[in-house]
């Protein structure tokens, strides 16, 4: 949005230039009044006073009008500016997407937020990015949360992310495993997770299977319902030695 002069400026610019009293030199103040508004609104430097002085279209009244135009609309250009960059690096940082309806901002605002949003928001991806792959491998590790007292909006929101992923996938790749299932993802955390928990499964299925072959051997009663065990009843028939198998079954006719 860029700044328009109004008949109250422009009177209150003629007012203090006093000395202004034909309308020749009214005509050039106006204009470079108008000129010292539009330049300043949009943030340019001023012309000088020089170039000013040595067009015969300009002159004295020009330069006068125009300087006063001039500082009062780059005043508000550069508080508009400073408005702008804080929103624009702070939204940056923070991971936001540009905001909407900057073009409805004065031109000032515009500048300065466009000057550090996209810096601000490249530096936050790329702290993103890193503490992504912190918090991804100390979720797998099964670590503490890292203190993140001292780390960017950036790194924080991608290790905080990363690391709750991981043992999200992690527990459920572990549970499928503990349960036997089947594998059902590639994931990293997922396979950890499962082959931890397989390893677990299979690790205690093994340790089932040597107690049955113990208590058959034993004559000791079923542990689940307190009777005899037979080799034909085991549940953990399959994992006997073929040849234990046939050593029972003889002592056992024998008997």
């Amino acid at each position: 949005m860029v700044l328009q002069i109004t008949k109250k400026d422009l009177k209150k610019v003629l007012i203090q230039l006093k000395n202004i009293q034909n309308n020749d030199d009214k005509q050039k103040a106006t204009k470079g009044a108008e000129a010292g508004y539009s330049d300043g609104t949009k943030g340019l430097k001023p012309q000088s006073d020089n170039d000013i002085l040595m067009d015969k279209d300009k002159g004295p009244a020009y330069q006068a009008a125009y300087k006063q135009a001039y500082d009062k609309a780059k005043a508000t250009y550069d508080q508009s500016y400073n408005l702008g960059a804080n929103a624009g690096r702070l939204d940056g940082q923070n991971g936001k997407d540009q905001a909407s309806g900057l073009s409805q901002q004065p031109q000032g605002y515009q500048d300065g937020y466009n000057s550090q949003y996209s810096q601000a928001k490249a530096n936050y991806d790329q702290d993103y990015k890193t503490g992504k792959s912190a918090g991804a491998q100390d979720g797998l590790a099964h670590k503490p949360i890292s203190d993140l007292s001292n780390s960017s909006t950036g790194y924080k929101d991608g290790y905080l992310q990363s690391y709750a992923h991981s043992n999200s996938v992690y527990a459920r790749g572990q549970d499928d495993g503990l349960n036997n299932r089947k594998s059902s993802s590639s994931d990293p955390s997922y396979q950890a997770g499962y082959q931890a928990g397989n390893e677990t499964y299979q690790n205690g299925y093994q340790r089932g299977a040597n107690q049955a072959l113990s208590d058959i051997k034993n004559n000791v009663p079923d542990r689940r319902t307190g009777e005899i065990l037979i080799p034909q009843e085991s549940v953990f028939l399959n994992k006997i030695n073929k040849n234990e198998q046939t050593m029972m079954l003889t002592k056992k006719n024998a008997c």
